[in-house]
């Protein structure tokens, strides 16, 4: 249990971490009662690309959803899909307030940076498929993180960043150099308000696949969003008239931008080191 970590490690007069990792909102929606039946019932609605058509989609996105059975979803049935779901969350809110409240009574609270965050989202319907799901839509990719720490003033901020940035971010908080070397960046800057973490104003996201694979890359900006599929149809999206990627405007969108796009993501390909790089020259 966390709090008995924490309250074992607040005993001895020294620094101390603690990981601790929740398995949900994950299927199988294994959850007590209590929380099952929390939102049973509620009139949920179900996200606006439900029931996005798939006609610009890479065809394997609507094979998923036959090989889940998923494609028969219904908004009815979704919604009390989502009601666990939203059960799910619930939980582990409450547990986290435990381990605050741990913390708390012992003295560390004001001492401790916090860090929650998930290591994928979650489909939970849209297009019709469930679980991790596939594609590198944002409700894949863009995942929550929340830290908090004495010194970090209350706000939101857009900039990007990832999973990666974790572990620079732990040791710059502790006091110890970061390695030479290490991917990621301390976010204690950007935390702080001094700047961004990062110069790039775009992020990369690499993806393998899930139950099948299907090796994707993706380049998404502020305004817009690329994926590359190398044995399927690439996407293009306009985040900024269509957040929910609905519309695949892969072949109407302007060449301009997407020669800017493809070339910033072999760039990183190159620079990363890339093994999709190898395979993706003549096509990319």
């Amino acid at each position: 249990m966390a709090g008995e970590a924490i309250r074992r490690f607040s005993r001895q007069d020294r620094p101390f971490l603690v990981s601790c990792n929740f398995w949900g909102p994950h299927a199988p929606f294994w959850i007590p009662a209590k929380y099952a039946e929390m939102y049973r019932g509620k009139d949920i609605p179900v996200w606006p690309n439900f029931e996005a058509p798939l006609g610009d989609k890479p065809a394997v996105l609507a094979r998923y959803g036959e090989y889940w059975k998923t494609g028969e979803f219904t908004a009815k049935s979704l919604s009390e899909l989502l009601a666990w779901y939203y059960g799910y969350i619930t939980l582990i809110d409450a547990a986290v307030g435990r381990i605050v409240e741990a913390l708390r009574d012992t003295g560390q609270l004001d001492e401790t940076l916090i860090i929650l965050t998930a290591d994928h989202g979650d489909s939970a319907g849209a297009y019709r498929i469930w679980d991790k799901g596939f594609g590198m839509y944002d409700c894949l990719v863009r995942v929550p993180m929340i830290v908090s720490h004495p010194s970090i003033r209350s706000r939101i901020a857009e900039d990007f960043v990832t999973l990666l940035d974790i572990a620079p971010t732990i040791l710059d908080a502790a006091g110890i150099a970061v390695p030479r070397g290490l991917d990621g960046r301390s976010l204690m800057p950007l935390l702080r308000g001094r700047g961004a973490n990062r110069d790039e104003d775009f992020v990369v996201v690499q993806g393998f696949g899930h139950q099948l694979p299907f090796w994707q890359r993706m380049i998404r900006t502020r305004m817009a969003k690329y994926v590359f599929n190398p044995t399927d149809r690439d996407e293009y999206y306009d985040l900024q008239n269509d957040p929910w990627e609905m519309r695949n405007i892969i072949d109407s969108v302007g060449p301009r931008a997407l020669s800017e796009m493809k070339g910033r993501l072999r760039d990183w390909i190159a620079r990363a080191g890339d093994p999709i790089g190898f395979w993706s020259r003549p096509i990319l």
